[in-house]
């Protein structure tokens, strides 16, 4: 049943469209074929420069519809798209980096992952968490930080530079299929 049901989730919600990515009064791509019906929507809404939240059934395109046709539709370096789907019990690291004994001596230094590079590379890039509910909750408060109006977060593990920026062309997307 909930694969019946999920895929008349999709049915209804998918159709063939054509969105134009406008920028700076001018059309720099088009995206035809088979799209979310909320894809334009979303267009417009990253455009607003505003982070997205996907809710939906499992198997309703949600990680598609993110990761791969927006990263498309606005062109971005695939060294530039970080996809987290957290699971029960994921590492703040995953998000902050981690202390490896990477230095002389086997001194330990930061090593900050695909995450912290998205968030602030000044290139173009796309952070996409999946399965946010599963994210630890002293790791949501971090984000509040960097993903809110103030744009940055403490990373003291980051000797050096302990403040962490979210870039301004860094878009941000999270999905869940719980509301809760």
């Amino acid at each position: 049943k909930a694969r019946e049901e999920t895929l008349a989730y999709v049915l209804d919600n998918v159709k063939v469209t054509r969105v134009d990515v406008v920028e700076k009064g001018e059309v720099v791509r088009t995206m035809d074929g088979p799209k979310h019906k909320a894809f334009g929507d979303m267009v417009d809404m990253v455009q607003a420069g505003l982070h997205v939240f996907a809710g939906g059934p499992t198997g309703s395109g949600k990680s598609h519809l993110i990761a791969e046709n927006m990263a498309e539709t606005f062109g971005i370096k695939k060294e530039n798209v970080c996809v987290i789907s957290a699971a029960k019990g994921t590492s703040p690291s995953v998000f902050f980096g981690w202390l490896l004994p990477l230095g002389d001596d086997g001194r330990f230094e930061h090593f900050a992952g695909r995450f912290m590079h998205c968030c602030e590379t000044e290139e173009p890039s796309l952070v996409f968490i999946d399965e946010m509910c599963n994210v630890p909750a002293d790791v949501l408060t971090g984000l509040n930080a960097l993903f809110g109006s103030e744009r940055e977060m403490e990373v003291p593990q980051r000797l050096g530079r302990p403040t962490m920026k979210l870039a301004k062309n860094t878009m941000v997307f999270a999905a869940d299929n719980t509301f809760g």
